[in-house]
């Protein structure tokens, strides 16, 4: 339901889904990658990339290529910040 909210740019609503599965499964790094992008669309940055720090952090763990993918919002998210 998360996922159908993002895509319909339904930020509010994606949120709440998310946030509802990590709490069902903490610590999954696609969720906290997600979380991370709906902060992002609603102009929250700061919190984009705490969520992004824990995304990548999951991935590092698992082995998980994605990771590199997360860096590199991390950079974007923290020159937004550096403007903000």
């Amino acid at each position: 339901k998360g996922m159908r909210a993002y895509r319909t740019k339904d930020w509010k609503t994606a949120e709440a889904f998310f946030v509802n599965a990590l709490a069902a499964k903490p610590a999954r790094p696609e969720t906290q990658y997600y979380l991370a992008m709906v902060q992002h669309r609603l102009g929250q940055n700061a919190e984009a990339l705490r969520w992004m720090n824990a995304s990548q952090a999951g991935f590092a763990k698992a082995k998980d290529r994605r990771g590199r993918h997360c860096a590199a919002w991390k950079r974007e998210f923290e020159k937004l910040i550096a403007l903000e």
